[in-house]
């Protein structure tokens, strides 16, 4: 982020999790804890973080059926817009 060619641009922290039977309200809330650390460890380095969000169990890449569910579905996205 610090190179001339992304100065203008700014980062979206997004977080997902896995839904395992608890219902949604766990995995947005650990989702918005993952977004929480990571946009904090990024500042800390000098990344400006536009935005910053837990979307819980939305989005899955895995079905909740499969061995890799939890692995697949539980990650934290940086996109740079």
């Amino acid at each position: 982020m610090r190179s001339p060619r992304y100065h203008e641009r700014r980062v979206v922290v997004i977080a997902f999790g896995h839904r395992d039977g608890a219902g949604d309200l766990v995995p947005t809330l650990i989702s918005n804890d993952r977004a929480d650390v990571l946009t904090g460890y990024l500042q800390g380095r000098g990344v400006r973080v536009r935005a910053a969000h837990g979307l819980g169990a939305e989005r899955p890449l895995a079905p909740p059926d499969r061995r890799s569910a939890r692995f697949r579905n539980e990650r934290v996205e940086i996109w740079v817009i």
